[in-house]
């Protein structure tokens, strides 16, 4: 899975955009991506979120962990107080 600004990581019918891709390094130089991403559920897209991963390997299973924690509290996150339309 080659992930760049712009794709979208579809997870259970919720897709995950990914808004930007900055590369780092840890103090012993090991390499860490920062990566903001969107959840975007039908016509609900939610605020820019963040995760710091070591590779696109673990950003998957980062991007499922953040689905499954998303769907426990989407009534939340779709109410009035949250809602951003695109």
């Amino acid at each position: 899975m080659a992930i760049s600004t712009g794709s979208e990581i579809e997870v259970g019918g919720i897709k995950v955009r990914i808004v930007e891709i900055i590369e780092t390094r840890d103090f012993a130089k090991n390499r860490i991506l920062q990566v903001a991403y969107q959840i975007v559920d039908g016509g609900y897209v939610s605020h820019t979120a963040h995760l710091w991963v070591r590779g696109e390997e673990e950003l998957r299973k980062r991007i499922e962990r953040v689905v499954s924690d998303y769907l426990r509290v989407r009534d939340f996150m779709r109410s009035r107080m949250m809602v951003k339309t695109r």
